[in-house]
C-alpha cells in the first residue's frame, strides 16, 4: 500500500512540470524577467586632444593634424544579463536653420565605430556593469566631421567654419535600447590645442525636455 502523501506526490508531479518548462522555455523566461539597462552620454563635453594621421589605401601618410576627438558612452548598468549586439547609433541630424531654430537635414540609423575599433565587431556585447566608448566626431583647424561607420548620401558627415547643429543618438542591442541623447553642438570655427581655450570655441550641450515640453540645454 502506498503510504506517500497525496500532497508530496503532488508537488512531484509540479517540480517535473516546472523542470521541463525551464528546459523548454527558460531563455524566453529568462529574457522577460531580466533585460540590459543600457545608458548612453557624452564621455566628456572637452574631448581628447590626439595628432592625427590619414593614410592612403596602401598605409602611406597623406596627411598629419593636430585633432580632437569626441566620444558617446554606452554602459550596462544591469548585473544581469550582458547586452548583446550593441551599437551606438546616430538617428537624426539637425543644422540651424534662418530663424535660429533646428531643421532636420537627416533621419536614419547610422552606426558609429568603436574607440579602437579594430579589436570590436561592429555590434558588440557590454558586460555587465562595464561601459564603452563610440568614436562620435573629430574636429581640426578649420574642419567638424562626424564619424559613422556609413555616411550615405543624405547625410551631411563635415562643416567647415562657424557651424551648429545638432545630433540625436541612441544604443541598441537584441535585447534593449538606451535613453535618446540629442546634443547640440556649437562651433565658431576656431581651433586651438589647449583644453581650456578649445572649450570656449566648440560648446556640447546635452538638450533636456522638461515636462510641460519645452527644451533646455546643459552641460553633460
Amino acid at each position: 500500500m502506498n503510504s506517500t502523501p497525496v500532497w508530496l506526490t503532488a508537488l512531484a508531479v509540479l517540480g517535473t512540470w516546472v523542470i521541463a518548462a525551464l528546459a523548454l522555455w527558460g531563455e524566453k523566461i529568462k529574457a522577460t524577467l531580466f533585460k540590459p539597462d543600457l545608458r548612453l552620454r557624452l564621455l566628456n563635453q572637452v574631448g581628447e586632444f590626439c595628432p592625427q594621421t590619414l593614410r592612403d589605401g596602401h598605409g602611406h601618410v597623406q596627411e598629419a593634424h593636430d585633432a580632437r576627438y569626441y566620444h558617446m558612452q554606452v554602459a550596462n548598468k544591469a548585473a544581469f544579463p550582458q547586452a548583446r549586439d550593441v551599437q551606438v547609433l546616430i538617428i537624426a541630424v539637425d543644422r540651424r536653420g534662418p530663424t535660429g531654430d533646428p531643421q532636420r537635414v537627416y533621419t536614419g540609423a547610422l552606426p558609429l565605430g568603436w574607440r579602437h575599433g579594430e579589436l570590436h565587431p561592429t555590434a558588440r556585447p557590454i558586460g555587465t556593469k562595464t561601459e564603452a566608448d563610440a568614436d562620435l566626431m573629430w574636429v581640426r583647424q578649420g574642419r567638424l566631421q562626424l564619424t559613422p561607420m556609413v555616411a550615405p548620401n543624405n547625410f551631411p558627415p563635415f562643416f567647415t567654419g562657424e557651424t551648429h547643429i545638432w545630433i540625436t543618438a541612441v544604443a541598441r542591442g537584441i535585447e534593449s535600447e538606451s535613453n535618446i541623447v540629442r546634443l547640440r553642438i556649437d562651433w565658431d570655427g576656431a581651433w586651438d590645442r589647449g583644453d581650456a581655450e578649445m572649450a570656449k570655441h566648440l560648446v556640447i550641450s546635452e538638450i533636456r525636455d522638461d515636462p510641460a515640453g519645452a527644451s533646455t540645454a546643459r552641460g553633460s
